[in-house]
């Protein structure tokens, strides 16, 4: 039977919990690294009908902007795409009605509920899941050569090798990534040093010395 290639790809990750075999239960995981850009949804719109360069962009930041005042002021939006609420957060645990004051809530984010429409509109382009064939957990770390090919492919064209884009070839977690790369950094012949710009890290490869 031919393998399903087609569908929603995930990976494999352990839980905290183990199972009656005494091994960490599984659950399914979006695969990294997969995601579309507003640039990418420009291009998009603009094969859909008369949109020029831009407009999705300029939509939607101007969507964000009229929003925000009216979320931040308790209002629910309603859109084709779901509604957007303020998330509300009791800051203590309280029993009597009485004791709570204004300071005593706040608004701790976003909510967002998809539309009937939206996720009919989704479910019409269902066509199931696959498993993507990936280490789980960071069982990765223990195979060199996985890890070297995680690194060229991280690094590409430009050179070096941030946390991010390592996660994404590697299948390791932010924290295992950085862990792992911040290793390639020690020793008295380090692999790699560390450079900061902007807020992000930059791995770069030390060159060896040649006579």
């Amino acid at each position: 039977m031919p393998r399903k290639k087609n569908g929603i790809p995930f990976v494999l990750q352990p839980r905290p919990t183990k199972g009656a075999d005494g091994k960490p239960l599984l659950y399914a995981h979006l695969e990294p690294g997969r995601k579309l850009t507003l640039d990418w949804l420009d291009e998009e719109f603009r094969g859909q009908g008369r949109y020029q360069p831009g407009d999705v962009r300029r939509m939607m930041e101007i969507f964000a902007v009229v929003t925000s005042r009216y979320i931040a002021d308790g209002y629910r939006i309603e859109t084709p795409l779901g509604t957007f609420a303020p998330k509300l957060k009791m800051t203590g645990e309280f029993t009597d009605p009485a004791m709570v004051g204004n300071g005593n809530v706040d608004m701790t984010g976003i909510e967002y509920t998809p539309s009937a429409f939206f996720k009919r509109k989704v479910k019409q382009y269902d066509r199931g899941c696959h498993k993507v064939d990936t280490y789980v957990g960071n069982a990765q770390m223990q195979d060199e050569q996985a890890m070297q090919e995680a690194l060229q492919q991280s690094m590409g064209r430009h050179g070096f090798v941030t946390i991010k884009a390592f996660c994404v070839y590697s299948h390791l977690k932010y924290k295992s990534a950085r862990r792992y790369l911040d290793s390639l950094c020690e020793g008295e012949h380090p692999l790699f040093s560390r450079e900061k710009s902007g807020g992000v890290i930059f791995y770069v490869p030390v060159q060896s010395d040649r006579e």
